[in-house]
């Protein structure tokens, strides 16, 4: 299966909403990374202006990263409706090395992404410099 999804240009404070997000990723958590895993109802719920990050709740681990946390913009046609909102690029390991993995959200040890804002000028003129 293939296919495509939207992106919307989300600023940090437009992902702190109660919409619920999702993920689709290869971690290393599941079946070693060689199928694709789902979640649902990951959370934003905090921010850094300075860094260009949002911190969610997904659960993650190696492999995750570079993963669209997205929405259904009409969830009544989830096949046509997807829209990234952010990509996960970290997470915050414990100070012995240990990766926080099925643990409540806390701003300590957050999951980290980047909102799509930060990217989609630089996605849009790709996509136009692919048309010429």
């Amino acid at each position: 299966t293939f296919g495509w999804i939207a992106v919307t240009e989300s600023s940090l404070s437009d992902l702190l909403t109660e919409r619920n997000y999702y993920m689709l990723s290869y971690s290393s958590d599941f079946q070693r990374g060689q199928v694709a895993g789902w979640q649902s109802g990951i959370r934003f719920h905090n921010y850094s202006w300075i860094r260009g990050e949002v911190y969610h709740d997904g659960d993650m681990s190696p492999g995750a990263s570079g993963s669209g946390l997205f929405y259904f913009d009409d969830p009544a046609q989830p096949e046509t409706s997807a829209v990234v909102a952010a990509v996960h690029m970290a997470q915050y390991t414990y100070s012995n090395g240990k990766y926080v993995q099925g643990d409540p959200y806390s701003n300590s040890t957050p999951n980290v992404a980047v909102p799509s804002s930060t990217f989609y000028s630089t996605l849009l003129q790709a996509i136009e410099a692919t048309k010429r």
